[in-house]
């Protein structure tokens, strides 16, 4: 999104709400938030913020972040969807296919899946306990996910290269 069509966005905003405020810096800081989020979605997303609640100053970055990543972003299965998934595929292939058990998986689902481990999945002598952790393992990893989709680009990429540099060692 270009600083003009934040200033359109902007003023769509005052339109809709004229004892709204914009101070100077106000267009430059809302650029460099929502600058990597199309113009399109991010109207989409204000129209949402604006017809969801009642406000008498701007409303907050990350809620106009957070509503175009709701709108644009593919929603991951629930726990339950996903350990449906985890059952299936460990009655269609068993301890010994694993790279097909995760092909069959949403990615999502696989990414948990790995760090638990499929063989030790399947191995597992205690069901409902695995149901359990794994539900709490992947409601982290999907909120963790909803998070770092919310991040702008740049904080992203920070976080993203400061995580590397850890695995790595290096940092």
């Amino acid at each position: 999104m270009t600083k003009t069509e934040t200033a359109k966005l902007l003023s769509y905003i005052t339109a809709v709400y004229p004892n709204i405020d914009i101070r100077q810096g106000t267009i430059e800081a809302w650029h460099d938030l929502l600058c990597d989020i199309p113009y399109e979605n991010a109207k989409a997303a204000v129209k949402k913020v604006l017809a969801e609640q009642e406000i008498s100053c701007l409303p907050a970055v990350g809620k106009i972040r957070a509503a175009a990543v709701e709108m644009t972003t593919p929603r991951l299965p629930s726990a339950i969807e996903a350990w449906g998934e985890v059952t299936r595929a460990m009655r269609l292939y068993g301890y010994y296919r694993p790279e097909e058990a995760l092909a069959s998986m949403s990615p999502a689902t696989a990414a948990v899946v790995k760090r638990f481990g499929w063989r030790e999945m399947c191995a597992c002598e205690e069901p409902d306990v695995l149901r359990g952790q794994f539900r709490m393992a992947y409601e982290q990893y999907a909120a963790r996910e909803r998070e770092m989709a919310i991040m702008p680009s740049d904080i992203r990429q920070l976080i993203n290269g400061v995580a590397e540099r850890l695995m790595l060692g290096t940092g």
